[in-house]
């Protein structure tokens, strides 16, 4: 008996021991997240400390006031004789894909903890410890994009004392190539290929840096981006601009043409015997590195090829017209307005639509270093005389109120000495990944004037929002909650002359490309916007000698009608307030926003193509209590003539309906 005892005995101490043991070796599989030891680090305060190493050096109190002194082209040989290694790494940014939770600390820890507890079967398994090591592991991925923004800061400031020494005014030096191939890699230093419309070959010869070549450039005229989806729009384009009399030389830049193509465009200008258009194609592909840098023959239009086409162009200054621009008004007096004598540039506002879309991880953030860490900063002010200038009443829409895109590219108004270094910045911010948490695909185009505000130039928009231009919807079709406002619906939108408040500059194609391209589904929309009914007393049709009349609802389709013939026939202009949030409406009794979209109107057809259809208002609320009040124009009959005959010239005089 003693003796089993003691067998029991070893057998339980030795089973003990097992299961000691594979405790002890089970944890040990399970290993914690290895993090290096760091203290807390906070991203966006780190911002604060960025320097740029050579102003570091030239801010020694014995140093500054010699250098403040040098004559320009003395300072810039010393700047990149000591910024050897200033470069922008175009392959690095293009690839990188940043992760938007790094700018949002607890979600970033939470998903990194939750992703770490499912390797453990216990929860009582995770320790304490663990918790730390991975808020350590958070701060060094901080530093590290801390690491990045820094090196953007860098590489950005290199091109803001780029642009002052060889992009604003001619400056020779044995230097500006050698640095210009580093700043702007994607860069060829040869000028594009322009030749004429019967296909002569200008003369593009020069000497030394392309930039300073172009800085040189001189004369007045109208450039058009054109991919060869849009040449039919292009040659719609052209129609109106011969309708509209234009006197300006127009340069139709592009990367890809046929021959084919650029005959349709030929015939389209020449399509007058008063004002045929005088034309000349920019073939940029020459001014691009393809071959070292293969990703770029993805970019094929949007702001790359519009940006493109402002500083290639052969003008000093130039009206640039995309295929969705209808001008209304001369062109030419853009260029007397006096804002963009004063600065160089002139842009015009998207339609202040208000969005209801969530931000997206890293949105505030972004926007933050954009504003605060990227624009001109006091040395570059001191050394190099940048200007940093206020343009927050044109952009407080981006950086306060957080609306994703405010310009309308449509139509920009450049000079190109004055904007140029803010164009060539504008093109490589295209490749900083990490502004795409802040600029969706819809809104890149914002990058033209930021490009411009980095570089140190001042931001001028229209004084004027975009208005809504056509015919008033009758009363008995407007909203329930609509009593006192004026309404307009269509798919365009068009720009207000600052200048008398009652010109539109132009209006965009898109009613009319709507009308053409999903003819019944636009139909089915006037129909339901335009279409009247009313009732009439008539005889008695069965007994003509009855005194007493019969009641009858007729049907009034004279609005259709009149937009059979034209679908963007302008006979009013609404000025809708603006806003940067929706008004709270007690009663109900008109709308609580100035623009609203009718989702519910168009098919799914074109829907599926992103295609929209707005009604802006010129009261929003009540204007004695809540509300605000815009201004609505009744159009004169000369100008309502004139736009009529433009907008259907760019129909080219085919567009008309049935009406049942």
């Amino acid at each position: 008996m003693r003796y089993k005892s003691r067998l029991k005995q070893v057998l339980s101490v030795c089973l003990l021991i097992t299961i000691v043991l594979m405790l002890y070796y089970h944890n040990r599989s399970i290993e914690p997240p290895k993090v290096k030891p760091n203290h807390k680090f906070d991203l966006i305060r780190n911002r604060n400390n960025f320097k740029n190493p050579i102003f570091a050096q030239w801010t020694v109190p014995t140093k500054a006031q010699r250098f403040i002194n040098l004559p320009l082209k003395d300072k810039c040989d010393l700047y990149f004789k000591s910024a050897k290694h200033a470069e922008f790494d175009i392959n690095f940014w293009n690839s990188f894909k940043p992760d938007p939770h790094v700018y949002k600390r607890k979600k970033w820890i939470r998903d990194r903890t939750r992703s770490e507890k499912k390797k453990y079967k216990k929860t009582s398994d995770w320790k304490e410890e663990y918790d730390r090591q991975i808020a350590l592991e958070f701060s060094e991925v901080a530093r590290e994009y801390s690491d990045l923004e820094k090196k953007m800061y860098d590489e950005l400031g290199h091109m803001k004392v780029f642009g002052k020494c060889y992009a604003s005014e001619v400056n020779p030096s044995d230097n500006c190539e050698k640095v210009q191939q580093k700043l702007y890699p994607w860069l060829t230093n040869n000028l594009p290929l322009v030749t004429t419309a019967d296909g002569e070959v200008k003369s593009s010869e020069f000497q030394g840096c392309v930039t300073q070549s172009l800085v040189a450039n001189e004369g007045q005229g109208i450039v058009i981006p054109t991919q060869s989806k849009q040449v039919e729009n292009v040659c719609r384009l052209l129609n109106s601009l011969i309708a509209l009399e234009n006197k300006l030389p127009i340069e139709i830049a592009y990367l890809s043409l046929s021959d084919g193509e650029k005959t349709k465009i030929v015939t389209a200008a020449r399509n007058s015997s008063s004002f045929a258009q005088q034309i000349s194609f920019v073939d940029l592909k020459s001014t691009l590195e393809l071959d070292k840098f293969p990703f770029l023959k993805s970019k094929k239009g949007g702001v790359f090829l519009s940006t493109l086409s402002l500083i290639f162009s052969t003008f000093g200054e130039v009206v640039l017209l995309t295929e969705n621009a209808i001008p209304l008004n001369n062109l030419e007096k853009l260029f007397h307005n006096p804002r963009y004598k004063a600065s160089g540039r002139f842009f015009f506002r998207s339609r202040p639509y208000l969005d209801r879309e969530k931000f997206t991880p890293g949105f505030h953030e972004v926007t933050s270093l954009v504003k605060h860490h990227l624009q001109p900063n006091s040395d570059e002010v001191k050394f190099f005389n940048l200007t940093s200038p206020d343009s927050s009443l044109a952009t407080s829409r981006f950086y306060k109120h957080s609306f994703r895109n405010i310009i309308d590219t449509s139509a920009i108004v450049m000079n190109k000495s004055k904007s140029l270094s803010g164009l060539l910045i504008t093109i490589n911010l295209q490749f900083y990944n990490v502004l795409k948490l802040r600029l969706t695909h819809n809104s890149m185009s914002d990058l033209i004037w930021i490009g411009q505000e980095v570089s140190g130039q001042e931001v001028i928009f229209n004084n004027n929002y975009p208005v809504m231009a056509g015919i008033y919807t009758p009363d008995q079709n407007l909203p329930r909650d609509a009593k006192h406002s004026y309404e307009i619906c269509s798919s365009s939108m068009a720009q207000l002359s600052e200048t008398d408040d009652i010109s539109l500059l132009y209006i965009t194609s898109d009613q009319l490309q709507n009308s053409l391209q999903y003819t019944n589904s636009m139909k089915s929309v006037f129909e339901q916007k335009y279409v009247t009914k009313y009732t009439e007393m008539v005889d008695n049709l069965f007994d003509p000698k009855d005194p007493n009349k019969t009641e009858m609802t007729r049907v009034n389709y004279n609005e259709v009608t009149k937009l059979s013939r034209n679908p963007l026939l302008i006979e009013h202009i609404i000025k809708p307030p603006t806003l940067t949030s929706i008004v709270y409406v007690h009663n109900f009794e008109e709308p609580n926003e100035a623009w609203v979209e009718q989702s519910k109107l168009v098919s799914e057809r074109m829907k599926h193509s992103g295609k929209k259809f707005y009604c802006a208002y010129d009261t929003v609320g009540n204007p004695m209590e809540e509300g605000v009040r815009g201004l609505t124009v009744n159009v004169d009959d000369e100008s309502f003539e004139k736009y009529n005959r433009i907008t259907k010239a760019w129909m080219g005089g085919s567009h008309s309906w049935h009406i049942a």
